[in-house]
């Protein structure tokens, strides 16, 4: 019987890689990699940041994509259909694109119109043009394929003024001179973090950002087809 339980799967497994980058997070900045220099260098990075960081977001940004595709596949056995290899969750900036996907691709096909209709009113080209590109599901499935066909996703070490404390793991670093007469004076405290350096989501905290994809599919996405799995 279909079900939403593949799904859930899916997200709950983009958990485990979460978990185990946060990990990975906190024990790189133990290994103090920032290096500070009283010099026109400034701050030094001792090496880059490990490739391992982009592998395992791109990772939980794989299990997230799949499992929208997860969604239509559970959706054509809930019409009573038999799903097809054509079956995908379709992500279209403009309209032509997307009746290239339902239409020509069959992505949608063997789904009920309700179903169709809710991905259609999700659909990246409903908003503005120059916010497309920065949706969530336009970022989300730019960045799985990038990760999917091209490269490891880039991640940098973001530097930032540290007004007010930060609200994940980071490093803290302080900026500090000599006064006339002596005197030590800290002139400012920097917080660094790795954040994604790709497109929309640059500078970026990683795991930050990928809280922001997981909590939009599970949090707005799902529910909107939650009634269409309650069988009599």
């Amino acid at each position: 019987m279909a079900s939403l339980d593949s799904v859930f799967q899916k997200l709950y497994r983009a958990k485990h890689h979460f978990e185990e980058l946060d990990q990975e997070l906190r024990d790189y900045y133990r290994s103090d990699p920032v290096k500070f220099t009283p010099s026109e260098v400034g701050f030094n990075i001792g090496g880059q940041v490990p490739a391992r960081m982009g592998l395992i977001a791109g990772d939980a940004l794989q299990c997230m994509r799949s499992s929208l595709d997860y969604l239509v596949w559970e959706l054509v056995l809930a019409s009573n259909n038999q799903p097809q290899r054509k079956n995908a969750f379709p992500i279209s900036l403009t309209v032509r694109d997307y009746k290239e996907q339902v239409d020509r691709r069959k992505r949608l096909d063997g789904i009920d119109p309700t179903a169709c209709a809710l991905i259609d009113a999700l659909q990246p080209f409903h908003l503005p043009e120059a916010e497309r590109e920065k949706s969530p599901l336009a970022v989300l499935d730019n960045l799985t394929n990038i990760n999917k066909h091209r490269r490891v996703l880039l991640t940098h070490l973001q530097r930032v003024v540290l007004e007010t404390p930060l609200p994940f793991p980071h490093i803290l670093s302080d900026f500090t001179g000599t006064m006339p007469g002596g005197v030590k004076h800290r002139f400012a405290t920097f917080g660094f973090f790795v954040a994604f350096n790709e497109g929309s989501v640059s500078g970026e905290e990683i795991c930050t950002a990928l809280n922001v994809f997981a909590d939009y599919i599970g949090n707005e996405v799902l529910p909107l087809f939650k009634k269409l799995f309650e069988f009599p």
